[in-house]
């Protein structure tokens, strides 16, 4: 057991009057036992830390700076089919694998574009589809393009080693559930009226989006400006 890095932590979310740690637990020579203990039998005498979520909406992560580390809450509106691409700095044979989703949360007009990445969860990420709550703790924010003369920017959360993913059935007793996020989003959806028809699972999904038209190509080529054909 040993103090952790404050690096490998969220920024700027943490209490610092606790002391972060992290625990090594032995493979072999003895071989660890891990016991799971549920919430109701947690003693208060032990004093463990409570969770701190900081979760943001899609309004509010349109004007969230570039590597902002958040939570997100929303309803499944496309679940892409897992793709996979050779890891940075890996071997020909050591791939990562990937699959894109899009969450809806009734705000910013758009929907939380989500990359997730393969994790310790292989159940939980097979067993996305639309249609469906669900939770991605500890995303980071990436923003792209943006620039003057430039196509417009884009932004993505992508998850980390520290996201932990939650679904339909695996949300009774967390403790954000009792927050405003989930509270707002459980509101929207019993007054909101979804177009059912527009929920997919599959296909595939090209970042950063391809343009919708001719028009809105050339536009972002040339910086905005749209030239109209010479007959």
């Amino acid at each position: 057991m040993k103090e952790t890095y404050s690096s490998r932590i969220r920024s700027g979310s943490e209490n610092q009057d606790q002391i972060q740690i992290e625990i090594s637990l032995n493979s072999q020579n003895p071989t660890a036992i891990i016991s799971i203990i549920p919430e109701s039998a947690v003693l208060r005498g032990w004093r463990l830390p409570s969770l701190h979520f900081n979760f943001l909406t899609r309004a509010e992560l349109n004007s969230s700076p570039n590597g902002t580390t958040c939570d997100v809450i929303g309803f499944v509106k496309f679940v892409g089919r897992p793709e996979r691409v050779l890891k940075k700095g890996g071997g020909f044979n050591e791939f990562s694998v990937y699959r894109w989703v899009r969450l809806e949360d009734g705000t910013g007009g758009s929907p939380i574009l989500l990359k997730l990445e393969s994790s310790s969860q292989p159940e939980t990420h097979a067993e996305f589809h639309p249609m469906l709550i669900a939770v991605c703790t500890n995303a980071q924010l990436v923003s792209t393009g943006g620039s003057a003369g430039g196509p417009p920017a884009v932004q993505y959360l992508t998850s980390t080693s520290y996201s932990q993913l939650y679904r339909e059935g695996q949300h009774r007793g967390k403790q954000y559930t009792f927050l405003p996020a989930a509270q707002r989003l459980l509101l929207w959806l019993k007054y909101s009226q979804l177009e059912m028809n527009n929920y997919v699972v599959g296909g595939y999904f090209s970042f950063p989006p391809l343009p919708t038209s001719v028009e809105q190509y050339l536009s972002e080529r040339d910086g905005g400006v749209l030239h109209s054909p010479v007959l």
